[in-house]
């Protein structure tokens, strides 16, 4: 949870006529939308607005502000002054700044810039600050103490930098704080229980970090926030945190039952401990939070029966129980939740009959029951549920037939019912969904015919019937619309030709009607541009499909040959050996595949691992979709420039990452991406399986291997980090924590420019640096002893390769740099000056170049 300028807290408005309104277009805040004549341009605004505050004693210095000058200070009231810089890709360190010139500043703003450097120590001096806001930089080393003699602040916003060490107990001492969030850094050691003295604390995220051991408070208020953290036990001390609104332990390796005190936390209306360890049952006076709005505990291992208190939320508008063993049934008294938006109760335990009381939910928009052990009829009760968008019943027990008063649900756009003991027709009133993209109705035991209607939903992107007992023609319109990518309807009985629509639809991606009785002439299947998977055997099907379907080489017309034509006869006797030849080599491939039939049965589970790179077909895409829950953010492990990475567990019992790339204009350079990838066998990158290009999205399918560094969630969706390393790679202080950071990519960085420069891995070499005295180090000793000294320039270009390799390298990883500074070393032209060749002796010291 990140907090910007929405809102300031009460007493922040006080600031003498500074609203948040002002606060947030103070006189150095620039807008890129701004015009000015001259150098008044953004760039010179933000070069001459940063200049002011190193510098303020300086006077008209460029700044504009709506075309106008700015001076520093500005002319009338001085006391009560706020710099805002946000997102003015501002350079430098605070400790240029010159503090005690800037007394009066009542905020400080400088987020979302490339700040580097740490806190200094002088900022002590800005008694009048109320707001500090320093996050989204490259702020390091630790937090001073010294901020405690701030005590007029209440916004303290670190977050997003690269802090470190542990956070010190004076923060305690700050007693006007409203929010605290230090989330995103690499803070360790335990949260300090001063905290508690922090009286008018509401927020506080410390999400993120490396903080450890358990939590515990003086009786203050605070509210708290820490997900990936590496906490390994619940919090102990009791707490009276009497104003918390919002408390979220999300994304931990908390265990134990959850903690009672929550239940003491009266005016909580966030209330999100998932994606832990928690066990136990939910504690039923978890009903006396009556303003909550928000209730998220699911991956956790929580057990029992959901209890009836829950009912007494009567404002609550998202509850989520999902993926823990939750056993009984569903409380009837839920219908008292009417606000309620999102229900999700899939992967658990649960059995009965679903409550038709659920029906009284009249603003639900997303309801999961999935993958729980339902029985019952379809309850007619929740067609009435109109802005329904998402309903998954799906993984279930269900019998009987499907309400035709479902085609009420007009909003709804994924309804998943596959897997279930459903029967009877499909009824034709599903043709009013007209919002709907994802149809699966597969493995049930539906009958009759598939509705014409089905034709008309224009927005279809998926429709599955696969292994029902369906009979009759397919509809004559499906794919009208031009977007269905997945149609799976093999193992029914389906008679009668392929719909024109269908032969003609070039957004197809699967294609599988296997084992039906369908009829008619394939030939006139057209060219399907996105088709990666198609199975139309065991039909009654003719024809043959257009040779350029298939890329290979151009027939040969014997007309044009240059001599003359050869006779039928001459022809057919050199047909008839190849022909031979070709049968007899067919028949020994076929005993020989006869004699491993047994052996490939047996592998069978192990053969289905490996994925065809170019038929990706739909069954795999549609596993993929059901893992990643329609790839769900909290299955999501990753966000990149190109993409999302999600953690798929498919049913062959492996563990892939699935990348969603995002859209890609170019389909060309997508696919030579896709073969480059099919090529490359690295260790330390991971192989390719599948991929598929369509519609909706590329996906790119890896199984996670032995190699490169891997920070996945764990199998049970807590935040347990598991490392997939590769030996002689990994950096020394993963050996004692799981957190991954950038840190421990430039080791790795370190260590592949050694060993691209030794010509073999630095091996025993790596732990004598760590010992070695800097100074030392001979800069020959890491080349190639194999390779002749380079001479002149080069080996000043060797020499910042070789220096910057083995700051890459520090054991301490708060003494690497970042890649950028590792960028500036390259470009940089400093280097020993006297430095004609490398058969000399030099040394590199810890900070600079120098010869010897």
């Amino acid at each position: 949870m990140r907090w910007g300028w929405v809102g300031w807290p009460a007493p922040l408005s006080s600031y003498q006529g500074q609203t948040p309104g002002s606060l947030a277009s103070g006189p150095f805040a620039t807008s890129a939308g701004q015009q000015a004549g001259g150098q008044c341009g953004p760039g010179a605004r933000r070069q001459g607005a940063w200049r002011l505050l190193r510098n303020p004693d300086a006077r008209d210095v460029g700044v504009t502000q709506r075309g106008h000058p700015v001076r520093w200070p500005p002319a009338g009231d001085r006391r009560h002054l706020p710099a805002t810089l946000p997102g003015m890709r501002l350079r430098g360190t605070l400790e240029s700044l010159d503090f005690s010139a800037l007394r009066t500043l009542v905020a400080l703003e400088l987020s979302h810039n490339e700040l580097t450097g740490s806190i200094p120590v002088n900022i002590k001096l800005l008694k009048e600050l109320r707001a500090l806001l320093l996050h989204d930089n490259q702020i390091r080393d630790s937090i001073p103490p010294v901020l405690a003699n701030l005590t007029k602040l209440q916004l303290l916003m670190l977050h997003d930098n690269q802090v470190s060490g542990e956070i010190p107990r004076q923060i305690g001492e700050m007693g006007n704080l409203v929010r605290l969030n230090l989330s995103n850094n690499y803070l360790v050691g335990p949260i300090p229980c001063e905290i508690g003295h922090l009286k008018h604390l509401l927020k506080l995220d410390f999400s993120s970090n490396d903080l450890s051991g358990p939590v515990s408070f003086s009786p203050a208020n605070s509210s708290i926030q820490n997900p990936m953290n590496n906490f390994s036990s619940q919090p102990t001390a009791k707490v009276n945190l009497e104003n918390i609104n919002m408390l979220s332990l999300s994304r931990n390796n908390l265990s134990g039952p959850i903690p009672k005190d929550i239940v003491k936390f009266f005016n909580l209306q966030h209330l999100d401990i998932s994606q832990n360890n928690f066990s136990g049952s939910i504690p039923s006076n978890i009903g006396n939070l009556t303003k909550l709005t928000t209730l998220y505990l699911y991956h956790n291992q929580l057990s029992g029966h959901i209890p009836r208190e829950l009912g007494y939320l009567v404002i609550l508008e998202d509850l989520r129980l999902n993926n823990n063993t939750l056993s009984g049934s569903i409380p009837s008294n839920l219908w008292n939740l009417t606000k309620l938006t999102t229900l999700h109760l899939h992967r658990n335990q649960l059995s009965r009959h679903i409550p038709l009381v659920l029906g009284y939910l009249v603003h639900i928009e997303d309801l999961r029951l999935s993958y729980n052990t339902l029985t019952g009829y379809f309850p007619r009760n929740l067609c009435n549920l109109t802005k329904l968008k998402i309903l998954y019943l799906g993984q279930n027990q269900l019998y009987g037939k499907i309400p035709w008063e479902l085609g009420y649900m007009v909003n709804l756009e994924d309804f998943q019912l596959s897997l279930n003991n459903l029967t009877g027709p499909i009824p034709n009133s599903l043709g009013n969904l007209t919002k709907l993209t994802f149809l699966n109705l597969n493995f049930n035991q539906f009958s009759g015919h598939i509705p014409q209607e089905i034709g008309e939903l224009l927005n279809l992107e998926m429709f599955g019937v696969s292994l029902n007992n369906l009979s009759g023609a397919l509809p004559s319109g499906l794919c009208a619309g031009g977007r269905l990518q997945f149609l799976t309807a093999n193992g029914n009985n389906l008679v009668g030709p392929l719909p024109t629509s269908l032969l003609t639809c070039k957004s197809l991606v699967t294609l599988r009607l296997e084992g039906n009785q369908l009829q008619g002439d394939i030939s006139k299947m057209g060219l399907h541009p996105n088709l990666v998977y198609v199975d139309i055997s065991s039909n009654k099907l003719f024809g043959q499909l257009s040779q350029r379907w298939v890329k290979g080489l151009p027939p040969c017309d014997l007309n044009q040959s240059g001599g003359r034509k050869k006779k039928p006869r001459a022809i057919l006797l050199a047909i008839i050996p190849v022909v031979a030849s070709f049968l007899f080599i067919m028949a020994l491939v076929t005993l020989q595949c006869k004699r491993k039939s047994k052996v490939e049965c047996a592998n069978e589970l192990q053969q289905t691992k490996l994925l065809d790179i170019w038929n990706f077909h739909g069954d795999m895409y549609m596993q993929i979709v059901d893992a990643t829950e329609n790839f769900s953010d909290t299955h999501c492990i990753g966000i990149g420039s190109s993409g999302s990475i999600y953690r798929a567990q498919l049913p062959i019992c492996e563990i892939f990452a699935v990348k969603k790339i995002h859209k890609i204009e170019d389909d060309e350079l997508f696919n030579r991406e896709i073969d480059a990838l099919m090529h490359i066998r690295h260790r330390n990158i991971v192989k390719l399986f599948g991929y598929c290009s369509a519609t909706q999205g590329r996906f790119l399918l890896a199984r996670i291997s032995d190699s490169g560094i891997a920070k996945l969630l764990d199998v049970d969706g807590s935040n347990c980090t598991r490392l997939a390393w590769t030996k002689g790679y990994l950096a020394p202080e993963l050996a004692y924590t799981t957190r991954v950071t950038e840190k421990c990519d430039v080791y790795s960085f370190g260590v592949l420019v050694l060993e691209l420069l030794m010509g073999h891995h630095p091996g025993d070499f790596l732990s004598s640096l760590s010992s070695m005295d800097k100074k030392s180090t001979i800069a020959k000793d890491f080349l190639d002893t194999w390779l002749p000294l380079p001479k002149a320039g080069i080996a000043n270009e060797i020499f910042k390769v070789i220096a910057i390799a083995v700051r890459c390298i520090e054991p301490d990883p708060l003494h690497r740099p970042t890649m950028q500074d590792a960028i500036k070393v390259f470009s940089a032209d400093e280097g020993p000056s006297n430095l004609d060749c490398l058969d000399t002796e030099i040394v590199i010291p810890a900070c600079g170049f120098e010869c010897s």
